[in-house]
């Protein structure tokens, strides 16, 4: 699940005048938010393509300042909005659940994405699963957080269920793993893309990865292949973050973190400043 850094309220302040949040408007909160985090799901990671809906991490039906609370905010698509609902009434509730912007925890961490052809023979029927990773640091929240969203969802066990993300997120797994193998052909150094040829093809993979979405498929499919052609851990890192960390806004991994920097005392990511 990627990790994402929203701006405190405070430094908002600076760009956009309080007034125009203290009513909540989908417009107005929903256009900072894109600019900060990018148009892309919080929790599946979909492509919005226009369909953003402003998620509030903890439901708005117990405490009327949680509507236009700025660290309340994330984007979400239909189905994981839906699904979660406000079953995150009361403040307790937060510490249940893994949440994409707390800075203090690395969401990206603990899940695992897999090819799992389990299912029966052919791709028709493989899927892209996510899975909490184990052990993991951070108790039962991953877990609890797939359950909230939905995120275990397939199609593929109910042809009837209305929700496509599992296999939105399987497409997006074949085209990384066809553009992976084009760009490992090109060797296993850094050196290796600072060649013209390399330079189109790495354009074409950002392209193709901020426009379909799902940031965690292409970090795991590209690290296994680089890994697998032998390429240093370092300089995977480096390429990760030019190829999807940098070019997906507001991603907070890694290397990354110090664009963000000073964050202020206290400052979470989440409503309340929790931890």
């Amino acid at each position: 699940m990627r990790p994402v850094y929203r701006e405190p309220q405070t430094a908002l302040d600076s760009v956009l005048p309080r007034a125009h949040y203290t009513v909540y408007s989908y417009h107005v909160l929903g256009g900072a938010l894109l600019r900060q985090i990018g148009e892309y799901c919080s929790y599946c990671e979909v492509a919005l393509a226009g369909n953003a809906a402003v998620e509030h991490i903890m439901s708005k039906s117990q405490d009327a300042t949680l509507e236009t609370e700025w660290d309340n905010f994330l984007l979400a698509c239909v189905n994981c909005n839906s699904r979660k609902g406000a079953k995150t009434e009361k403040a307790s509730d937060l510490d249940d659940y893994l949440w994409p912007c707390d800075i203090t925890r690395d969401s990206s961490s603990a899940y695992q994405y897999y090819w799992d052809a389990s299912a029966g023979v052919g791709n028709e029927v493989a899927r892209v699963r996510v899975s909490p990773t184990a052990p993991t640091t951070y108790g039962d929240r991953p877990a609890n957080t797939l359950a909230l969203v939905g995120l275990d969802i397939d199609r593929s066990q109910d042809p009837a269920v209305p929700d496509r993300r599992a296999d939105n997120r399987t497409t997006t797994w074949r085209v990384a793993v066809r553009l992976a193998n084009d760009l490992a052909s090109f060797g296993n150094t850094l050196a290796a893309y600072d060649g013209e040829l390399a330079g189109l093809l790495i354009d074409q993979i950002v392209a193709t990865a901020t426009s379909l979405g799902f940031w965690s498929v292409w970090m795991t499919v590209f690290r296994a292949r680089l890994t697998q052609a032998g390429m240093l851990t370092t300089s995977i890192d480096a390429l990760l973050l030019r190829l999807f960390v940098r070019t997906f806004p507001g991603t907070y991994w890694g290397a990354n973190q110090a664009a963000f920097a000073p964050i202020p005392t206290g400052h979470t990511g989440l409503p309340g400043g929790r931890t």
